[in-house]
């Protein structure tokens, strides 16, 4: 739980701390592997955050809740996949009409 408040506070790096305190302590509890998912998802750790909450959910399959978060990490990723994709090729764009502007004014 104090992972949890750790995570509330804007502390990931404790609350990944004491959720991997948790998960030495009971690795068959899927909480610690959620808290540290969640910690990880605060982190915009996208692909860290699935991998932990798949594990919760190999140890809770039946649980929807973990579905749920599971669920959000996979459209945060998507998510900043295309925002990626977007960044580059708007950057490319730009890119290229400087260096056809500066092409255009060395011209003159």
């Amino acid at each position: 739980n104090r992972s949890a408040c750790y995570s509330l506070l804007g502390k990931q790096s404790l609350a990944i701390s004491d959720a991997d305190e948790a998960i030495r302590l009971a690795p068959n509890w899927p909480k610690g592997y959620c808290r540290k998912a969640a910690a990880l998802f605060c982190l915009q750790q996208y692909d860290s955050a699935q991998a932990e909450y798949r594990r919760a959910l190999e140890l809770r399959p039946e649980n929807g809740l973990i579905k749920d978060a599971l669920r959000e990490v996979e459209r945060e990723q998507s998510h900043s996949l295309q925002q990626t994709r977007f960044r580059s090729v708007a950057s490319a764009i730009l890119n290229n009409i400087r260096s056809n502007s500066n092409k255009c004014c060395r011209a003159r």
